[in-house]
Formats: C-alpha cells, sequence, structure tokens
C-alpha cells in the first residue's frame, strides 16, 4: 500500500518560541503540516501549509530535515517530512475552512509538553538539536551571538 506522504516544518520565531497548530482532524497539536498540491516541491508545500495554517511567511533553515512515519487507522502507512523555518512575517493567507483550531508559540519545553503524540515531540527535539548545535557552531566560529544570525530581525 502506498503511504499517505504530507510535508511540514517546526517553525520558530526571533524570541526562540515554536509554532504549534491545533489541529481540527484528530483535535491535535501538532507542527503545520500538509499534503502536496500538483506540481508543488516538498519545500513549497511546508510554506505554503505555514502560510495557510498560521497566516505568517516563513522561510526554510538550510540542512535540516527529517522524517517520521506511522500507520494510520485504516492500515495506510503514513510518513512525514519535515523541515525548520524561521517565522520572517505575517501574510493574509486563509486556509480551508474549518482544518485550524488555533494556534500557539511556546518555548522549546512547553512546546514540547503540548504537542499531543510522540512523533511530533520527536520532531521538536531533533530541531531543538539542530538549532542548539548550530549556534554553538556559530558562536566558535565567530565569537559572536549565534541567536541573531537564526532569528533573523523579525519583531
Amino acid at each position: 500500500m502506498e503511504p499517505d506522504k504530507s510535508w511540514g516544518a517546526v517553525v520558530f520565531d526571533h524570541r526562540n518560541r515554536y509554532l504549534l497548530i491545533h489541529h481540527a482532524g484528530g483535535r491535535h497539536w501538532d507542527h503545520p503540516k500538509g499534503h502536496a498540491d500538483p506540481n508543488e516541491t516538498p519545500r513549497d508545500t511546508a510554506l505554503r501549509e505555514i502560510r495557510e495554517e498560521a497566516q505568517i511567511n516563513a522561510e526554510i533553515i538550510d540542512g535540516f530535515q527529517t522524517e517520521v512515519g506511522w500507520i494510520l487507522p485504516n492500515g495506510r502507512p503514513k510518513k512525514v517530512v519535515y523541515f525548520l523555518a524561521r517565522r520572517t512575517g505575517e501574510c493574509p493567507a486563509e486556509g480551508p475552512e474549518g482544518e485550524i483550531l488555533g494556534e500557539t508559540w511556546l518555548p522549546y519545553t512547553q512546546a514540547r509538553e503540548k504537542i499531543t503524540y510522540d512523533t511530533g515531540k520527536e520532531v521538536l527535539d531533533r530541531a531543538e538539536e539542530f538549532l542548539n548545535l548550530r549556534q554553538r557552531s556559530i558562536r566558535k566560529k565567530s565569537g559572536t551571538a549565534a541567536h541573531d544570525e537564526l532569528s533573523g530581525d523579525f519583531q
């Protein structure tokens, strides 16, 4: 049976908070994600889902990509590939009616507690580890605060 494939992103902002979406389907808290539109690349899918689900713009951070999977109740395998994205601003995009119940921005520990499923927590852990390693690497190379380079100047 062909897997059900989706793409999404762990999204962070300039205050090192993570975006969580309250999905209507299943009423769970997780990262933004969804299915690709025809001829859409995985990265474009992730960025569109962020715009539709949270009404924000974001940019993908190179070097991070992770995949998780599970079996859906109907027996079909589910695969989701996640990127890491930095919030860059607001946008007026609107997603499908009734798909999203809400959103929140939380620091790592609180975000991890709020995420409903273990696979979402694992993805967040991987993203946090990637960001921490990258910040340490940047500090070693430049001797300056890495946070500014990673988080950008969006307020």
